[in-house]
Parts: C-alpha cells; sequence; structure tokens
C-alpha cells in the first residue's frame, strides 16, 4: 500500500502593522479505495466478534439448560 497521497496546500503571508502572518492551509484528500478498504475490514471485524459473543451465548445457555436424557 505504497501509494503517493494527495494532499493540497495553500499558504499566504501578510504584514500587518510591521508583523509577518502566515496563513496555511492543509487538505489530505483520501481516496475513494482506502474508504472502501477500511469500512470492509472493520465490518469484518465487527462480524466475527459478533459470531464468538453469539458462540460464547448459546454454549452458556446450552450448559444452564436442562437436557432432557440424563
Amino acid at each position: 500500500m505504497n501509494r503517493n497521497e494527495v494532499q493540497l496546500k495553500a499558504s499566504k503571508s501578510y504584514k500587518i502593522n510591521g508583523k509577518h502572518y502566515r496563513i496555511s492551509y492543509y487538505n489530505l484528500v483520501v481516496e475513494a479505495d482506502d474508504i472502501t478498504e477500511t469500512v470492509v475490514i472493520t465490518m469484518v471485524a465487527v462480524f466475527a466478534i459478533q459470531l464468538v459473543f453469539i458462540g460464547f451465548f448459546f454454549r452458556i445457555i446450552s450448559k444452564k439448560n436442562p437436557s432432557p436424557f440424563p
């Protein structure tokens, strides 16, 4: 994933009452592919955590539930 990221930069300096002021603006442009990749990875991770939680939950429930055969 070694890609060059697009970054917008704007800078301007002013002299007001004998003092220099510099205003800079930086804006990192995130590509749609990066957003999609992050969303997919996050959704898979959340789904896996939910499956693990459901597995533990059902295991606990099944141990507390009396079995029909002794």
